[in-house]
């Protein structure tokens, strides 16, 4: 029988972030920003980005956007926040201003959490923003494009990096399962 050997897991994970980062053309980045929901996918996500650039010496903090859609949405804002700086991930909530819509909200808080986003990263020089999606949410994309009948551009599902406007926006878990994480 083997005698209990106690793995830093975390040493493993985080080489294969800095992997992925290297392989996704983000290492050449100074300053990195999660876009924080507070869920369990975009705290993995802040925890490995911020020991990466601690690593490497980057930049780091997390977003969080309240858009204001829920009562009580800023409290909840505050708590993923205080939650993350007691983890060392220095935090800012960025709060949506605009009048709520009646219909098309999902599409609505999107567009403004991209723009929110993609201005934070600009006001930094240069930011790439990293969010939290991972292999489950690529496959639910996927299958949700083919039940609508999408086309071969559809289904190729949500990309690892992408330009948006001049400001990358990238998933370096999308390959990872939640499982995982």
């Amino acid at each position: 029988m083997l005698p209990n050997v106690k793995v830093d897991r975390s040493n493993y994970f985080d080489r294969q972030f800095a992997a992925q980062m290297a392989v996704l053309g983000l290492s050449e980045f100074p300053v990195f920003i999660s876009a924080l929901s507070g869920g369990p996918d975009s705290t993995a996500l802040a925890l490995l980005a911020q020991r990466y650039a601690e690593n490497n010496d980057k930049s780091h903090y997390g977003v969080i956007v309240d858009h204001g859609l829920r009562p009580d949405s800023d409290l909840e804002a505050e708590r993923v926040k205080t939650r993350l700086e007691c983890r060392g991930v220095h935090c800012r909530i960025l709060r949506v201003e605009a009048p709520k819509p009646t219909s098309a909200i999902q599409e609505w808080a999107r567009g403004h959490r991209y723009r929110l986003l993609a201005d934070a990263a600009r006001a930094t020089g240069g930011a790439v923003v990293l969010f939290g999606h991972h292999a489950g949410d690529l496959a639910e994309t996927v299958a949700m494009r083919l039940g609508r009948g999408s086309g071969l551009f559809g289904l190729a599902g949500i990309p690892a990096r992408r330009q948006h406007g001049d400001v990358v926006f990238a998933r370096p878990l999308l390959f990872w399962s939640a499982v995982v994480l």
